[in-house]
């Protein structure tokens, strides 16, 4: 076997990774021209068997060299897992790379590596829906309430790849985990500029369309979508408080599945959702979806003197904290 990383690949380099994963949206020439923008180094990873055949994916360097980190966003799943984890390892050592992430957005199925590194390492659960199998599309009793409901009230849907829409996507994102925060779940934080941000890079590079739900002329629900050849991916959302009450969700996503679906595409993931989501977890195979479980892993590779330097940094950045901590166990001594 022959492996090769290969930084900043030009886009026919990414081509056959595209070509070989016409399904995945993560591993499209779009999406990577839209990490690239939003500043991260493209890095592919290319393992070449005895019989001709290739392994593929991509990875996207970030950070210092003191705090460098690699993100493999979709990782493969090929027999030969040990020679192509170690080709990885081999480069992040030689580029000092100190955190790792593995993840396995619209994976098939994934090896994790096995290094005896420090890592966290999750199961996950994706959501896919087959829009060339009629039988599996099977919409829910509560979820056809909601459609006709949405239909009742006047909600249209809109698609577009104009990047102007995508400061509306970002706040109604916002407020949707705001929501979930309150209930309890456990949510990343979101900034709606950083999103917007992103939404633009994906929306220009041709990665993703918006697609939302209007009623009475106000954007009630949005929802980005990522493409490819044959399949998409359900890549972020937010709806407002007068959305959830007429369905406007739902009727989205129903929506959104039949534009699909007439386009000719074989595969709708709706993304991931995690043991303690259970809300979403209905939502989402509401649908007629299937789970597929995967696993995640993330994977601390730092030296000793990276560590130092970490810690050195986190002091300069945070004196009054790190010492309003020092001087609490001092007095409770």
């Amino acid at each position: 076997m022959t492996f090769r990383a290969i930084r900043n690949p030009s886009d026919s380099e990414l081509q056959p990774l595209q070509d070989a994963n016409p399904a995945n949206p993560f591993a499209t020439v779009p999406y990577i021209t839209a990490r690239r923008e939003l500043g991260a180094t493209i890095v592919l990873f290319s393992t070449e068997r005895a019989d001709g055949s290739l392994t593929d994916a991509v990875g996207y360097l970030t950070g210092r060299s003191f705090s460098r980190g690699l993100e493999l966003t979709s990782a493969p799943s090929c027999p030969d897992t040990d020679d192509f984890w170690d080709g990885v390892r081999d480069f992040c050592r030689d580029n000092r790379v100190a955190n790792i992430s593995v993840d396995s957005y619209c994976s098939r199925a994934v090896s994790l590596p096995s290094w005896s590194a420090p890592s966290v390492v999750r199961d996950r659960t994706e959501w896919v829906l087959q829009l060339n199998s009629p039988e599996e599309m099977r919409f829910g009793s509560n979820h056809r309430r909601n459609i006709n409901k949405a239909r009742r009230f006047g909600v249209t849907v809109t698609s577009t790849t104009d990047c102007e829409s995508d400061s509306v996507h970002g706040e109604l994102m916002a407020a949707s985990m705001q929501r979930r925060a309150l209930r309890g779940e456990r949510v990343p934080i979101i900034k709606p500029a950083e999103m917007h941000s992103e939404c633009g890079a994906f929306l220009r590079s041709g990665a993703a369309r918006l697609f939302q739900a209007v009623l009475n002329d106000s954007v009630v629900s949005s929802l980005l979508v990522l493409q490819s050849p044959t399949g998409a991916y359900y890549q972020s959302a937010g709806t407002t408080p007068e959305g959830l009450e007429v369905g406007a969700s739902t009727f989205l996503v129903s929506e959104i599945i039949s534009a699909l679906a007439s386009e000719g595409r074989d595969v709708f993931n709706l993304g991931g959702a995690g043991p303690d989501e259970e809300g979403l977890r209905r939502f989402k195979s509401g649908f007629g979806a299937q789970p597929v479980p995967l696993m995640a892993g993330t994977y601390r590779l730092a030296t000793p003197m990276q560590k130092g330097i970490q810690a050195t940094v986190r002091l300069l950045r945070e004196p009054l904290k790190i010492g309003r901590s020092f001087t609490q166990r001092w007095v409770a001594s």
